[in-house]
């Protein structure tokens, strides 16, 4: 995996909301998915065309750098869920590799939104079986956090196996 990857991606399981084995939807949530890379691309090609149909994918950022990567992306992203949400993260507003197709980031962004809606990718609130989504356009740096840490709360880890 590039960009600071940890190595081999992990299967996609299902969320605590929903399971593929029982009635309901399963929600999904990916980020940093840096689809510049040959084999990040593929290993979304290599998602299911139709395990997760019926399912629900939460984007979080970090698709691609390059606008015509992000809408390949996308489009193999929606081609496999039946609702795709995106919010956008810092490397799909950076214009280091088109900076001369975008007067600045903000630019980019609506071109990137316009290419959601056309391809149907959700990027407004929805409720989908009784399930409030709601992508927020911000972003998050530690030198935010001006609040005391919360102690004696454990939140497992994705290994231990909820």
């Amino acid at each position: 995996m590039k960009s600071g990857g940890l190595g081999r991606r992990p299967q996609i399981v299902s969320s605590v909301l929903g399971n593929s084995n029982t009635e309901g939807v399963s929600v999904f949530v990916v980020s940093d998915l840096h689809t510049d890379y040959a084999e990040n691309l593929k290993w979304v090609e290599c998602l299911s065309n139709v395990e997760h149909k019926n399912d629900v994918l939460l984007v979080a950022g970090d698709v691609a750098e390059t606008c015509s990567m992000f809408v390949v992306t996308m489009s193999l992203l929606k081609e496999r869920f039946e609702h795709v949400f995106y919010v956008p993260g810092n490397h799909d507003l950076w214009c280091r590799r088109e900076g001369q197709n975008y007067v600045d980031s903000l630019e980019k962004l609506n071109k990137l939104l316009d290419a959601c809606e056309r391809i149907g990718v959700e990027t407004n609130p929805t409720v989908i079986d009784e399930i409030g989504i709601i992508p927020l356009f911000s972003w998050y740096h530690e030198s935010f956090d001006k609040e005391k840490d919360i102690t004696g709360f454990r939140i497992p880890s994705f290994g231990d196996g909820m």
